[in-house]
C-alpha cells in the first residue's frame, strides 16, 4: 500500500489504496454515524443510507480517504523507522471516490544517529576563580560607575551633567505649541539628542540662549524635525560636575539601598561574579561541544532545518551580507554557515540523546524555566498564564529546555580539561567561540 524510495535523507513516499479497502472502510464509518445522526421522522440508527450519503457523503468520503492516508504513512514510518524534518509535501494526489487513492509525499527525514561514547568527547572547560583582586575591580568600576554629583557656577563642559529645558519652532511653527520640553544626561554621552548636545558646551546656566540647528534628514529621535532646521530656546537650569566617590558604607548605601558592611558587600559581590563566571564557563562550555561534536559525528544534515537556521542567522546581518550568505546556500562555506552547521548538528545530537536517555521536562521543570525569564515583567502572573495559553510557543519552550538538559548531561559525561581564565578572558573566548557576525 505504500512504497518508499530514498536518497540520503530525501524521502519520496508513494501511497495507494485499493479502491474495495476505501469502500470497506466508508462502509464502516457510514455505520457507526448512523448511531449518532438524528432526522425528523426516523428512530434512532434507522436513517436510511441515501439520506446519510446525500447530508454527509463529501465529508464522509473525504474523512475516510485521510485517515486511510495518515495510517497508511504512519505504519511506513514506524516499520522504517523514518522521522519526517519537516511536514511531507503532498503531490500528485487522487482521491477520487471509485478509484485507488493515490498520494505521493516528498520530503527529508531525519538522520539515523549511531550515539558514540559520550565520554571520548573532549574539551576544554575553563576554570575562573573570584579571586580577591577580581573583586577589587569589580569595585573599583561601580566607584566610576557611581560618582558625586555637586552643582557648579560655570559654563557647561563635556563630562557635567545638565538638566535643562527648550522651547523649539520649526520654521514659523511652534514645536508642541510651544511647550517646554525637559531634557537631562551627561554631555558626551549622548543622553541628550547629538545635535543639540554639540551647542550646550559652554552655555551658561540659568540664562535662555538661542541656538539654530539643520536637523539631519535621518535624525529619528523626533521625526518632526528631520531635515528642517529648528530654532531651539535653551535654559539651562543646572549644570553639575563629577567626582570620585569613596569607597566606604555611604557609597554602599548609595548603590544597594540598604546598609551593608565591607564584608558583607563584598561576599555579595563575590556571588554575583561567580554567577557571571559560571554563567560564561558553561556558554564556553556549550560552544566547544558544538565543535567537538561537529569533529565525531559527519551524519548527514537535513537541509529543511539547515536553511532555517542559516536564514535566522542571515537576519542578523546588514542587508547586503545576508543576500550574500543566503545566495551561497547550504552547501556554501562561510562562518556562519559553518556555525549553523555545528548548530543544528548538536540539536539532532542533544535529541537522540535525550530520547535514548529518557531525558524528560517535568511541569515543575517548564514552569520554573518560564517564570525564570518572566520575574522582569510587572505581572509575572499575567506574563505566565499569556506565556502558557500559546501551546506552540510552550512546546517549543520544553524542547529548549530538553536540550539544554541534554547538553548538560554529555557535559556531565565528558572528562573536561580545565584552564584558568579572568573574567574578561572568559568573554573574549565567549565571543571568540560564538563567532558573531556583524549585526545589522
Amino acid at each position: 500500500m505504500a512504497s518508499l524510495q530514498q536518497d540520503g535523507l530525501k524521502c519520496e513516499l508513494q501511497v495507494e489504496i485499493p479502491v474495495d479497502v476505501v469502500n470497506q472502510a466508508r462502509k464502516e464509518k457510514l455505520n457507526k454515524m448512523k448511531k449518532d445522526i438524528q432526522m425528523n421522522g426516523f428512530r434512532a440508527n434507522q436513517v436510511p443510507d441515501f439520506l446519510i450519503e446525500k447530508r454527509y457523503g463529501k465529508r464522509l468520503t473525504h474523512d475516510v480517504m485521510e485517515e486511510l492516508i495518515s495510517s497508511s504513512i504512519q505504519e511506513t514510518f514506524k516499520e522504517k523507522k523514518i522521522i519526517p524534518a519537516s511536514t511531507p509535501k503532498r503531490e500528485d494526489e487522487q482521491l477520487e471516490l471509485g478509484k485507488p487513492i493515490k498520494v505521493k509525499l516528498v520530503f527529508e527525514s531525519l538522520p539515523q544517529i549511531e550515539l558514540k561514547p559520550i565520554k571520548d568527547l573532549k574539551i576544554e572547560k575553563p576554570n575562573a576563580v573570584v579571586d580577591a583582586k577580581a573583586i577589587k575591580k569589580n569595585i573599583d568600576e561601580l566607584v566610576d560607575q557611581f560618582p558625586k554629583w555637586s552643582s557648579v557656577k560655570r559654563e557647561a563642559k563635556k563630562g557635567d551633567r545638565v538638566q535643562l529645558e527648550y522651547t523649539a519652532k520649526i520654521g514659523k511653527e511652534l514645536f508642541k505649541n510651544g511647550d517646554k520640553t525637559s531634557l537631562n544626561g551627561i554631555l558626551g554621552e549622548h543622553h541628550i539628542f547629538e545635535a543639540l548636545e554639540k551647542k550646550l558646551i559652554g552655555l551658561d546656566a540659568k540664562k535662555a540662549h538661542k541656538i539654530s540647528i539643520k536637523m539631519k534628514d535621518d535624525f529619528a529621535d523626533i521625526p518632526e524635525m528631520a531635515g528642517k532646521k529648528v530654532d531651539f530656546e535653551v535654559t539651562i537650569n543646572e549644570i553639575e560636575e563629577s567626582k570620585k566617590s569613596k569607597y566606604d558604607d555611604t557609597f554602599i548605601e548609595q548603590i544597594i539601598g540598604e546598609k551593608q558592611t565591607k564584608k558583607e558587600f563584598e561576599a555579595m559581590i563575590e556571588k554575583n561574579l561567580k554567577k557571571q563566571y559560571d554563567s560564561l564557563v558553561k556558554q564556553i562550555a556549550y560552544q566547544r561541544l558544538e565543535k567537538s561534536v561537529s569533529k565525531a559525528y559527519s551524519f548527514e544534515l537535513p537541509e529543511s532545518i539547515l536553511e532555517n537556521e542559516i536564514k535566522a542567522r542571515a537576519s542578523k546581518l546588514e542587508e547586503k551580507e545576508k543576500e550574500k550568505l543566503l545566495k551561497k546556500g547550504v552547501k556554501g562555506k562561510d562562518p556562519v554557515i559553518t556555525a549553523a552547521k555545528d548548530s543544528v548538528r548538536i540539536a539532532l545530537l542533544a535529541a537522540k540523546v535525550s530520547e535514548e536517555e529518557s531525558i524528560v521536562v517535568s511541569e515543575n521543570e517548564l514552569a520554573d524555566y518560564i517564570l525564570s525569564f518572566s520575574r522582569n515583567q510587572e505581572d509575572v502572573q499575567g506574563f505566565f498564564k499569556w506565556f502558557i495559553e500559546d501551546k506552540e510557543r510552550v512546546l517549543e519552550t520544553r524542547n529548549q529546555l530538553m536540550h539544554q538538559k541534554a547538553m548538560d548531561f554529555m557535559l556531565d559525561q565528558i572528562p573536561l580539561e580545565k584552564e584558568t581564565s579572568t573574567f574578561e578572558q572568559l568573554q573574549a573566548l565567549a565571543k571568540e567561540s560564538q563567532n558573531e557576525p556583524k549585526k545589522k
